[in-house]
């Protein structure tokens, strides 16, 4: 399925609902899981969200509230992944959106570690020596044993990214490397920027006219 496929059909709006029908995209991270607090690699494992995270979501629920207004009309579009998938349905709780509002789209997982889903840092450098320092020296291009790249990845999510723009009013739920790639391709950044891009558990992005709006989902 396409995101475009994904997207609510029916009659064209009307007056207030045609001015506010116009295609909007945003993305959030999913909320912290017990790896991320452990320092683990979560990659296609998963672990679930902790309490923290899950009032991240309903943060970033929040925030999106505040600054989508009316609701209606949106389709949040997640990844497969559990901790994605529980972000999603908090958020929409916090909007008042319908389960028939949600989709999945396999293309927003997260990137593989390979043979380093679940490893810490500590246990890669123990058991891959040098790798560590191998994927410092081009982190776009380097794959881990048995994972992806950045580069894969933004060949992954690319077609996802063309569809979505211009085509609907998306709330995006993924994951740090996935959310770092989109928003890249979406700004025109250069690889090394990409990398380089924070990826908070805490904010939603915008992406409007080739830019990237940063609103911050933090406890008051």
């Amino acid at each position: 399925m396409t995101v475009r496929d994904s997207l609510p059909h029916g009659g064209q709006p009307t007056g207030e609902a045609a001015a506010n029908d116009d295609p909007q995209i945003f993305l959030v991270r999913h909320g912290e899981t017990l790896w991320n607090r452990e320092g683990r690699m979560q990659g296609r494992l998963d672990s679930p969200l902790t309490r923290l995270g899950q009032e991240q979501a309903r943060r970033m629920g929040e925030t999106l509230a505040e600054v989508v207004g009316d609701p209606t009309g949106f389709t949040l579009v997640s990844s497969p992944l559990g901790r994605a998938y529980h972000t999603m349905e908090l958020i929409a709780g916090r909007l008042g959106l319908p389960p028939t509002a949600c989709r999945i789209d396999r293309r927003l997982k997260e990137m593989s570690w390979g043979q380093w889903d679940g490893l810490t840092l500590s246990e890669i450098e123990r058991y891959f020596p040098d790798e560590l320092e191998a994927r410092a020296r081009n982190t776009w291009r380097y794959t881990p044993p048995g994972g992806e790249s950045y580069s894969m990845v933004q060949a992954r999510v690319r077609p996802f990214l063309d569809e979505a723009v211009g085509h609907g009013r998306l709330i995006i739920v993924a994951h740090g490397v996935v959310v770092q790639v989109l928003r890249g391709l979406y700004a025109g950044l250069m690889p090394e920027e990409i990398v380089s891009l924070p990826e908070p558990s805490e904010a939603v992005f915008r992406l409007i006219a080739g830019a990237v709006d940063t609103y911050a989902a933090e406890a008051a």
